[in-house]
């Protein structure tokens, strides 16, 4: 291993032994989709997903989530009641009882203790209130071509734990249960006894890795290994209670955080700008000798080993200038001294550190698999201040999580679990089309906006039902200890305790509906060659005896060639997509942000919508995200990005670019990083926002296909993730073997 003494390199082979235990259930749980017509991850009612049925399957209030390795002990509070969970303190008892069972290891040379079990547990196992009305509401929505959960994507400002550490979010809690409780608001009062429950919760937790630690240097014989213990029982003693006093320490203040808020909501968020955060603390060990830049580089390899989570390095800071430090220069190098899950958003602008960008071209040529991820922060900073966000905050916006990003501290969305198939709307109105014979495309058009319209509506009333719902039975307490104004006004994150509250609705299928909808356009009513009955017929036999009609919806203009008639027909409905939106508020009176992505979703919704005016056949899958249907991208990396940049990706939460390379991509370079770097700048200087995806060979997928034993370790960007090949369903593995890729010309 890159740059790691022996020592170190026992160390983290323990780590990955330990890791290796639950890969296989974290991947069965993070990779695979529930399939729904909206095509979206859900776990919305609490479930596990079955591998048989290929969908979750509702599981209550239960244990929770568990694996062979590593099974959960007994029951929470709430189920020997038999109570379901309806309030912060139900939710509290439940999440001590979780934190008191957990399995305490340290493992020698260990120093970034904290072990990885919210793969495998987590509380949401629990169902919601009302759970018929919501099953109607959902059933309503899928049919209409949308689904939506009810939680969000959030991000910490590790600011305020660095400054008041457990015992002061403690006494901040102590001091605004008082004042509440003088004012007689018994909600506000419940929720800061369920918020101080849990930040003793989370102390006491830290301290039993402190009493484990310390039992660990009592017994052992190893001079070195005894002083690492001796270490490690130091710094979790004081970051118990008080603020970390060192980098390592905050390092570890981190690492917990992110255990015992994944474990209490799951996999959802990001662990903010870290490089701006830890630098302060890296400053002060340096100049002080009391730590080597050689030792904060193996804290930091450590540290990301870890956990596969969300962090930023780079972007700008508050006066715009660039703010890459010594920090994101030990991420970034970390991030080349092993292969795993490691999700690092490298925060491009036009003035980044040049050999910082550099460096980080160079490692995503070497890994192959998308990592580091490239956000635009420029684009990000002005999508946040379209959407009403001050300006003195933007400029702090920070990667998330896959395609997602927000304010540390201040910002709170319903993340990638909520949006409208536009590919689904379009055939609900290709059928009522088909009924009523109508004579023109703008009567098609106009029944395609109701279509979105009544999607949308049932949207809504599907989520705010939920969001009635989540702060009794989720709410994300841990969150919120590190966010502006929740304990302020004892309101959880989930329940307007934060400054900016907007729902993000992702659409799917924009390529297949605009492409689609430029077919019928020019075929059927401009062109006449063939009638809406001929094209209901090749659509309802997927095209089996109809292969001319086909032919003639896949010879149109496609969305991702910068062909202005395929592309402003991708503008139009995207419009569409914003203005439908802007109709309408939460139930608390925000706005909702439009976004464009998909999880997964888009390789299983291709088969239940079916066949598509676009040529899409049933057994395809859609296109990812605001991506090009796969194989008709063919006019190169600048005519997909000029594409793109009109769907204003600025307007919009995300639009990431799924660039698929194939190796040979790089042969006629004379310097291979200088190419990725100028691809990179010249799609981020058109206004794109991200960048994804893989350089491969076919091939190589292909034959880890026959041979997946041979290819355990074979990683691949899924979307906005990277996932162990092998390990990913069959659909998902095909749909990455078909998208098209930039060759060397």
């Amino acid at each position: 291993m890159k740059g790691v003494n022996s020592n170190m390199y026992e160390r983290f082979e323990n780590i990955k032994k330990r890791r290796a235990k639950i890969s296989a259930f974290s991947t069965s749980m993070f990779d695979k989709p529930a399939i729904t017509l909206g095509g979206y991850k859900l776990n919305v009612g609490g479930g596990i997903y079955d591998q048989n049925k290929a969908e979750f399957v509702e599981v209550g209030n239960q244990d929770a989530q568990v694996t062979v390795d590593y099974p959960f002990p007994g029951k929470f509070p709430s189920l020997e009641k038999n109570q379901i969970v309806s309030d912060p303190i139900s939710w509290v008892e439940d999440f001590s009882s979780f934190l008191k069972a957990w399995p305490i290891e340290i493992e020698p040379y260990e120093l970034i203790v904290g072990d990885g079990h919210w793969f495998t547990w987590n509380l949401k196992g629990r169902k919601f209130l009302n759970a018929t009305k919501l099953a109607f509401l959902r059933k309503k929505a899928n049919d209409l071509g949308a689904d939506g959960g009810g939680w969000g994507r959030v991000c910490p400002d590790f600011e305020i734990g660095f400054s008041l550490g457990y015992a002061g979010i403690l006494k901040k809690i102590e001091k605004y249960y008082d004042k509440f409780q003088q004012q007689g608001k018994e909600k506000e009062v419940e929720y800061l006894k369920a918020s101080k429950m849990s930040c003793k919760a989370i102390s006491a937790l830290i301290k039993e890795y402190a009493k484990k630690a310390k039992s660990l240097f009592e017994r052992e014989k190893d001079i070195e290994i005894k002083k690492i213990y001796e270490k490690v029982a130091k710094a979790c003693e004081n970051i118990s209670t008080n603020p970390p006093a060192s980098f390592y320490e905050a390092l570890l203040w981190i690492n917990f955080y992110a255990l015992v808020s994944r474990s209490a909501v799951g996999l959802c968020g990001g662990l903010a700008r870290i490089d701006m955060v830890l630098k302060p603390f890296y400053d002060k060990d340096i100049e002080s000798k009391r730590i080597t830049k050689e030792e904060a580089q193996e804290l930091v390899a450590e540290f990301m080993l870890r956990r596969p989570l969300w962090y930023s390095i780079g972007g700008r800071d508050k006066n715009h200038k660039d703010a890459t430090n010594e920090v994101s220069w030990l991420f970034l190098n970390a991030c080349d001294m092993f292969q795993g899950f490691i999700n690092l958003g490298f925060l491009w602008h036009e003035n980044i550190n040049k050999d910082f960008f550099r460096r980080a071209c160079e490692i995503l040529i070497k890994k192959g698999e998308g990592t580091p991820m490239f956000m635009n922060h420029d684009v990000m900073i002005k999508s946040e201040i379209n959407y009403d966000i001050k300006k003195e905050d933007a400029w702090n916006v920070a990667y998330t999580g896959c395609a997602w990003y927000a304010i540390p501290g201040k910002e709170y969305r319903a993340g990638d679990n909520a949006g409208i198939n536009l590919s689904k709307c379009l055939m609900n109105a290709l059928d009522l089309t088909f009924k009523v014979n109508i004579g023109s495309f703008d009567e098609l058009w106009n029944l395609f906006t109701i279509e979105v319209e009544e999607a949308f509506k049932a949207l809504k009333d599907l989520m705010d039902e939920q969001y009635e719902q989540v702060p009794k039975i989720w709410p994300e307490i841990p969150h919120s200890f590190l966010t502006y104004g929740c304990i302020e006004k004892g309101r959880d994150i989930t329940n307007l305790g934060a400054e900016y509250n907007m729902p993000t609705i992702q659409a799917m299928g924009l390529s297949n509906t605009s492409d689609s909808l430029v077919a019928i356009k020019k075929k059927v009513f401009d062109d006449k060659a063939f009638s809406l009955d001929n094209l209901q017929k090749a659509l309802k036999n997927n095209f089996i005896g109809y292969e001319d009609v086909q032919e003639y919806l896949l010879n149109c203009p496609k969305f991702g060639n910068d062909d202005d008639e395929a592309d402003n027909m991708a503008i139009k409905v995207i419009n569409l997509f914003r203005e439908t939106m802007s109709k309408y508020k939460t139930r608390d009176g925000f706005s909702y942000r439009p976004a464009l992505w998909s999880h997964v979703g888009h390789v299983y919704s291709g088969k239940i919508i079916g066949a598509m005016p676009d040529g899409k056949k049933a057994e395809e899958p859609l296109a990812q995200g605001p991506n090009p249907m796969h194989g008709r991208n063919t006019n190169g990396i600048t005519a997909t990005a000029r594409s793109l940049s009109k769907l204003e990706p600025e307007k919009l939460l995300e639009c990431p670019y799924q660039l698929e390379l194939d190796p040979s991509f790089f042969d006629s370079a004379v310097d291979k990083v200088k190419l990725m770097e100028d691809v990179l700048t010249s799609c981020f200087k058109m206004g794109l926002v991200q960048i994804q995806g893989n350089i491969f060979k076919v091939e190589k997928l292909k034959e880890a296909l026959k041979n997946p034993d041979e290819y355990h370790n074979l990683l691949v960007r899924v979307t906005g993730f990277s996932a162990r090949f092998v390990g990913l369903d069959r659909k998902t593995q095909e749909e990455i073997i078909g998208r098209y890729r930039q060759k060397a010309k």
